[in-house]
């Protein structure tokens, strides 16, 4: 069954390392919220339901990441609005999307760390083409394009001259809210989708073991604030997390990170 959006809006991804999580997040997606066109950005094509499959060397650094979405993505979207998926984030309830969500070219999870320009976040966000386009249209004039995340370019460094040159209309703080979070989940009243880690555990809660064979391995702070929230958890979540540990080979990295010693699960 399709959505009433199904021929508006296009999934796009890219991803070259969290394969088996990125193909999750857009299974749930397209189950939930289905759609005609999903773009696929990755170095292999195996498990992908894609109905555009575009093959890219390894993504190793920002730069590349900023310069595929940025200067060369928008040229394969022939939909309206595109809806940006990550490892990290996914469709939880195709109730709460709203038309409203497609009066405006930008939505994303509110930043509560701005005062200003709180929105918002872009690894689960729906942006018009017209506003890809305009971008695309501007990094000439931005020296650091490349290494400033893609969100924060957009949403903040050139958000006036986006609304001001190019009429591009970001959604406010209060729409938002409906549409993803990034942090705070309120469980009786689910947003249309949600973006990062801790939100992940949470949507993961009875199946940390799945979510951990599904995972490949994370380090730095990501494997530290997964440790975090784990470590409120279960017994068995928390024994399941230091088997992850083990799979990988993170026992030092996970050391590191926390500044103390940990033993090897026999």
């Amino acid at each position: 069954m399709q959505t009433d959006y199904s021929d508006r809006i296009s999934y796009l991804i890219v991803d070259t390392s969290q394969y088996q999580m990125a193909q999750y997040a857009l299974n749930v997606s397209q189950h939930l919220f289905p759609l005609a066109s999903r773009i696929v950005f990755s170095d292999t094509a195996d498990g992908w339901d894609a109905t555009e499959f575009l093959k890219i060397p390894k993504i190793t650094s920002i730069e590349e990441y900023n310069e595929l979405l940025l200067a060369e993505a928008w040229k394969h979207v022939e939909t309206e609005f595109v809806q940006i998926i990550q490892w990290d984030g996914h469709v939880i309830n195709p109730h709460a999307f709203r038309p409203q969500f497609l009066e405006v070219d930008y939505i994303g999870a509110v930043w509560p760390h701005h005062k200003t320009r709180r929105v918002g976040n872009g690894g689960f966000s729906l942006r018009s083409k017209k506003l890809m386009k305009a971008v695309h249209d501007l990094l000439g004039d931005v020296p650091d394009w490349k290494t400033t995340p893609e969100d924060e370019l957009i949403c903040r460094t050139l958000g006036e001259r986006l609304e001001s040159e190019h009429n591009i209309e970001f959604a406010k703080g209060m729409l938002a809210q409906r549409y993803s979070v990034e942090w705070d989940f309120e469980f009786d009243d689910l947003p249309f989708g949600f973006h990062g880690l801790a939100l992940l555990i949470a949507e993961h809660k009875h199946d940390i073991a799945g979510l951990l064979d599904r995972l490949a391995p994370i380090r730095g702070w990501q494997l530290r604030v997964m440790s975090q929230l784990i470590s409120s958890l279960t017994e068995e979540d928390l024994a399941a997390f230091y088997g992850f540990l083990q799979r990988h080979d993170l026992f030092d990295d996970f050391a590191a990170n926390l500044d103390i010693k940990v033993s090897t699960v026999g």
